[in-house]
């Protein structure tokens, strides 16, 4: 993340780690309690159901790349613009994502938590 508190850029690789290890609990932590997720799909999850669809292994992440990051803090809130590339297994099937998203962090007793994330398909 270019330009973000390092605090901000930390949570965010943790994000992604766990993203791609699949690991429910690290993202349990990382994750705001009221978090959307609207995937580039238009799908929209809350934050019970992307756990349980990363648990159930629904998405199976193998990479996740992002380019042309823009990042905003207000305070306790940071937004982030990019170009966000994916390649993941759903439902046993080989997809590629190449999409806009805007992240929106905040940050509550001191740690970053991503509170919502809008995932828009790249034409």
């Amino acid at each position: 993340m270019t330009d973000a508190p390092a605090d901000l850029s930390a949570a965010d690789e943790a994000r992604r780690k766990a993203m791609l290890a699949l690991d429910v609990k690290a993202l349990d932590v990382l994750l705001d309690d009221g978090l959307i997720y609207m995937h580039s799909s238009g799908v929209t999850d809350d934050k019970s159901a992307y756990l349980k669809g990363v648990g159930s292994k629904l998405w199976e992440y193998k990479s996740i790349r992002t380019e042309d990051e823009r990042t905003t803090v207000r305070g306790d809130t940071a937004t982030v613009f990019c170009h966000m590339m994916i390649d993941l297994l759903s439902n046993g099937e080989t997809k590629k994502v190449d999409s806009n998203a805007l992240l929106v962090w905040t940050r509550a007793s001191g740690s970053w938590k991503l509170l919502s994330v809008l995932s828009s398909a790249r034409k």
